[in-house]
Formats: C-alpha cells, sequence, structure tokens
C-alpha cells in the first residue's frame, strides 16, 4: 500500500513539473507524431530544354517559423524536366491541427527574361508551390506531383537577404552551382539527368 501511494505521488509530482513547460523541453519523451512521405516530382520548363534548379520541402505554419525538412541537391537536365524521388519525415505534430501543410520551394533558371549584365545566361526564379496536406496521423503516405516552372515566381538577379536562407550554405561547398548562382553561366546540362535521388 505504502509503495503505491508512493508511485502515485511521483506520477503527480511530474505531471506539475512538465506543466507549463516548452515542448522542446520534453520532445525526446512526446516524439511519437512521426510522418515519412514518398514524394516523385517532376518539374518541367516549357522556355528551354536546358535548366538547372534545386529545391527546399518546408513544412510551412501561418503561427509560426517554416521548417525546412528536407533538401534536393542542384540538378540540370537538358530535357526540359528534372524528376526526383525522395523520402520526407514529418515530426512532432503541427500544432493547433491535424495535418502538416508541406510547400516546395524551388530555385530554378527556366526563365524567358532578358539578360542583363548581372545575369548574363539569364535571371533567377524562386517559386513557391504549395503540396497536398497529410494527416498527422498517417505513418507513411505517397504523392505524385508535377511543377511547370516556367517563368515562375519571384525573379532575381542578385542575392538579397530572403533568398539568402535556401541559396548559401549548398552554394559554398559547390563550385558548380556557386558559379550558376553569382553569374548565370549555363552549366554542365549532361551532369544530373536520369540520376534518382533519395535521402
Amino acid at each position: 500500500m505504502k509503495s503505491t501511494i508512493h508511485l502515485v505521488a511521483l506520477i503527480f509530482a511530474y505531471i506539475n513539473i512538465a506543466h507549463g513547460w516548452p515542448e522542446f523541453c520534453f520532445r525526446e519523451k512526446t516524439d511519437r507524431l512521426r510522418t515519412v512521405v514518398e514524394y516523385f516530382g517532376n518539374l518541367t520548363c516549357d522556355v528551354r530544354p536546358n535548366f538547372c534548379a534545386f529545391i527546399y520541402y518546408v513544412e510551412y505554419d501561418f503561427g509560426s517559423f517554416n521548417e525546412d525538412v528536407e533538401f534536393i541537391p542542384f540538378q540540370c537536365t537538358k530535357t526540359g524536366t528534372l524528376s526526383h524521388h525522395s523520402f520526407v519525415i514529418f515530426r512532432n505534430g503541427d500544432g493547433g491541427d491535424n495535418f502538416y501543410e508541406p510547400m516546395i520551394k524551388i530555385i530554378h533558371d527556366c526563365t524567358s527574361l532578358p539578360k542583363t549584365k548581372y545575369s548574363p545566361a539569364g535571371t533567377l526564379g524562386v517559386y513557391d508551390y504549395y503540396l497536398k496536406e497529410v494527416d498527422i496521423n498517417y505513418n507513411v503516405d505517397y504523392f505524385n506531383y508535377t511543377v511547370d516552372v516556367s517563368d515562375k515566381g519571384l525573379f532575381v538577379e542578385e542575392l538579397n537577404e530572403t533568398n539568402k536562407r535556401f541559396l548559401n550554405w549548398i552554394a559554398q561547398d559547390t563550385p558548380q552551382v556557386r558559379e550558376w548562382l553569382a553569374i548565370r553561366k549555363p552549366a554542365n546540362y549532361d551532369i544530373y539527368d536520369d540520376e534518382e535521388r533519395e535521402c
């Protein structure tokens, strides 16, 4: 009897201590919500067959910060279509509702805007595309999507603060990407065609 009372007291004390602390303090103990989504994605370009792009998968939130959940490395093509295959993991629920809200942020050069002294091979587009919501109660799901990026997005010639979040770190370690971002020289479009990429 005495041991039962002690056990109840310990549980009650734990609940009181935990109550009111930020969620991240106990995330390791409460990380039960985990959904893996398999994506088969295609980017198409009607402006020209040669184009390059890279992608961030983002879980966006209206009331808090967006989270970058997956990165698809720099790819180029000569066929007018870039394809990738990726597993994206969403964790810890979504706060006030029962769905993750995924989007992809695509940085691409599929534009027909005139060349300038800042962008001798064309201007970059930074395009947000919203994907289908993901139910947090599913452990596994999969989606196919095709996005036409032709002349779509916020067009930039030089990097600004908004775009540095998505462009800087990958460019620092990849000379080919750094050159593409800096002066838009036509890249080697043979390199990543027909490669399947997954995490």
